[in-house]
């Protein structure tokens, strides 16, 4: 239990288990594994989890009266029950659950915290289940919405404790923690009674301390030049509302690994490896968000000094405060565009560009930009997104467009709930579960999609080497059974004909190497 990549092993051998029966004993495994904290992202196992969480007798019992009222006595139950449930408090803690059931169920437990606020608990019976209810809010920025019968509610609670402020009083734990899973605390007048909180408690330094730290560390964010494209300006504008992704916990690697094991554990085909410098390895990761993939890529590569960009400070305090907490110290974080990067005036060995060109006015002139800070014989990693695996998404920002909505949290939250009612495909993506991730998802301000043969012409008229896919192991396999030759992985042209009839295959989007020559 104590060698982190025998743990490593064993998350990965669960993570596309489902169960159908309750075992204590994964139960155990699992908050063994989440206790580790940086074993594997908790999103990877989240869908396993779930599926354990959900054979429980008692949350099966609990999922059949959410659809109908509960009284107090069984309430206090459900309560009881979850406060001893740990890998239930633990998961829900630790990233968006992407689960409609769980989460009707997480409203519902909120709501009733919300109209029975005033009766018997005091602050430490519902101390636990509160808090984990409250991180699932933040990290899913409060996604779940408020309902009109809630407002007058939440009012009352707000008059209260501005009251106890007025008054000098302590607050009332549980009603803060009752207001924050509505609200984000920030924007609150008791913004200064954070002392509140534990500073020991795992709410307190996930969430709260980050609230207290975010404009010291913004102040302190270098920028390397003013940003002036109008659509990066709107772009950014967008994730200054919206940092996406909030997380927990990264994944890092037992053993950091050289460009060559990069090639050997992902099948690349690079030309002329020996030439490829495997020393101090200088990564750039372009448009980095809140932090997540260069923390784990500054781990991930031996002897390697990163560089993060990205156009939104808040992603970018988000994304420093979570260096800091993980100890990270080989990453320099810095505010700019892509179409500013030969300011820098450095070249890289490696640079990772996923989820972003697309976003550009100009995805070729942003690739442009980064072949011409890349080393000869230097690597780029791209993330472009699918015309086919996106063609529900196209339909349902067709409904958007014909219900003139807007990117705004109502409109969002209000267009989900439609999704959620007419069941529709939507709701199985990982990013319908956060506001600032439905947002990049469907409402996003600027998109373009690709497909393989576009993909592949790209390469070929910007002289790159497609070196292959940075893909599941099994979506390979699948491949290669009607793909049989050795080569036919690189082969952009096969996998367009394989895409066409598996329309599911980078829903995601598509992730590949190429190489510049």
């Amino acid at each position: 239990p104590n060698n982190n990549q025998i743990l490593r092993n064993l998350a990965y051998s669960l993570k596309d288990i489902r169960f159908i029966n309750f075992s204590n004993k994964f139960s155990e495994m699992f908050i063994m594994i989440l206790d580790k904290g940086t074993i594997i992202r908790p999103q990877s196992i989240l869908p396993a989890i779930i599926s354990l969480i959900k054979t429980n007798p008692e949350i099966k019992k609990f999922l059949n009266l959410i659809k109908d009222e509960i009284s107090h006595k069984e309430l206090n139950k459900i309560f009881k029950f979850l406060q001893s449930y740990p890998l239930f408090l633990k998961v829900i803690s630790l990233c968006p659950i992407i689960d409609i059931e769980i989460e009707q169920l997480i409203k519902k437990l909120r709501n009733k915290i919300l109209i029975n606020i005033d009766k018997s608990w005091n602050n430490n019976e519902i101390k636990d289940i509160q808090e984990a209810l409250v991180s699932q809010c933040i990290i899913n920025d409060h996604v779940y919405g408020i309902e009109e019968s809630e407002k007058k509610l939440l009012s009352k609670i707000d008059y209260s404790l501005k009251k106890q402020i007025s008054e000098k009083n302590s607050l009332d734990y549980k009603k803060l923690l009752c207001l924050s899973s509505y609200y984000s605390l920030e924007k609150k007048i008791w913004f200064d009674y954070l002392k509140f909180f534990s500073p020991e408690s795992f709410f307190f330094k996930n969430h709260i301390m980050f609230i207290m730290e975010e404009d010291k560390i913004k102040n302190q964010i270098k920028s390397i030049k003013k940003i002036k494209n109008k659509i990066s300006l709107d772009v950014k504008d967008q994730y200054e509302e919206n940092p996406y992704p909030k997380w927990i916990s990264p994944s890092f690697v037992t053993n950091p690994i050289s460009i060559n094991e990069l090639a050997k554990n992902r099948k690349l085909r690079f030309e002329n490896n020996s030439k490829i410098s495997n020393d101090k390895l200088n990564v750039l990761i372009a448009g980095c968000g809140t932090g997540q993939q260069p923390i784990e890529s500054a781990k991930y590569y031996k002897n390697s000094k990163v560089t993060s960009i990205d156009i939104s400070s808040k992603s970018l305090s988000y994304a420093i405060f979570k260096a800091n907490q993980f100890k990270v110290d080989n990453i320099e974080f810095l505010q700019a565009d892509i179409l500013d990067l030969n300011e820098l005036k450095i070249k890289f060995d490696i640079i990772e560009c996923v989820g972003v060109l697309h976003h550009m006015e100009d995805p070729l002139l942003g690739l442009q930009k980064l072949i011409d800070t890349l080393k000869p014989r230097g690597l780029l990693k791209i993330g472009l997104y699918s015309k086919i695996a996106r063609e529900n998404i196209n339909n349902l920002k067709n409904k958007i467009k014909y219900l003139e909505l807007k990117n705004s949290k109502s409109d969002m939250i209000n267009f989900r709930n439609k999704c959620i009612k007419s069941k529709d495909d939507i709701i199985s993506s990982y990013d319908f579960y956060t506001t600032s991730s439905l947002r990049d998802l469907l409402f996003h301000a600027q998109e373009h999609q690709f497909n393989l043969t576009e993909i592949e012409k790209i390469i070929k008229d910007f002289g790159l080497n497609f070196c292959g896919f940075d893909i599941d192991s099994y979506i390979v396999d699948n491949f290669i059974k009607s793909n049989s030759n050795s080569d036919s992985i690189y082969n952009l042209n096969l996998w367009n004909n394989y895409e066409i009839k598996n329309k599911d295959t980078f829903k995601g989007m598509y992730q590949f190497w190429v190489q510049k020559l």
